[in-house]
């Protein structure tokens, strides 16, 4: 039986447990959403600092609960079907130059207006208003830069760290 039939054979066999614990994994990332909520409440400080401590804590402790009810078969189809999904997005490995060339500008653009913000607060963008949305939006722009100008720009990036790596340059041949 090859790897594919034997992970679904395994996720049929583990039924209503694995939707309870694929169900306690995104209500333990919903209770995020809560501690805005609990953080503008009346409450004493105290009791505020301790329901946003456990809200905190949800989804870690919900994936332990999620586990023990889904058992190694429905963890097992859980991660099958999550990597089978993750696969997909992966970079290509080669990219035309028009796409990096895009690449590059998404990539740098949101570097250049996170170092330029300090001295140009309110005159290219009023970053007091709504400063942790564009700055979410900022990092949005900046991963799908790196998405687009795809795999190799990461070994690129990535050999900015490894002190032995070297540059190899290729000799282009002109058309004739």
């Amino acid at each position: 039986m090859d790897r594919n039939a034997e992970q679904s054979a395994n996720a049929a066999q583990v039924g209503w447990r694995f939707a309870v614990g694929a169900a306690l994994i995104v209500g333990g990332y919903g209770a995020w959403m809560l501690i805005p909520m609990a953080a503008a409440s009346h409450l004493a400080p105290a009791v505020k600092t301790m329901i946003t401590g456990v809200l905190a804590a949800t989804p870690g402790l919900s994936k332990l609960g999620a586990i023990a009810v889904m058992g190694k078969a429905g963890f097992n189809a859980l991660k099958a079907r999550l990597f089978g999904l993750l696969r997909h997005a992966r970079p290509k490995e080669h990219v035309s130059r028009a796409r990096y060339s895009v690449g590059l500008v998404l990539f740098w653009v949101p570097l250049i207006i996170r170092w330029h913000q300090p001295y140009s607060s309110g005159r290219i963008i009023d970053w007091s208003t709504h400063g942790h949305l564009y700055s979410e939006i900022n990092d949005l722009v900046m991963v799908v830069g790196l998405f687009v100008l795809g795999g190799e720009f990461w070994e690129k990036l990535r050999a900015l760290f490894l002190y032995d790596a070297t540059v190899v340059r290729q000799v282009r041949q002109a058309h004739q």
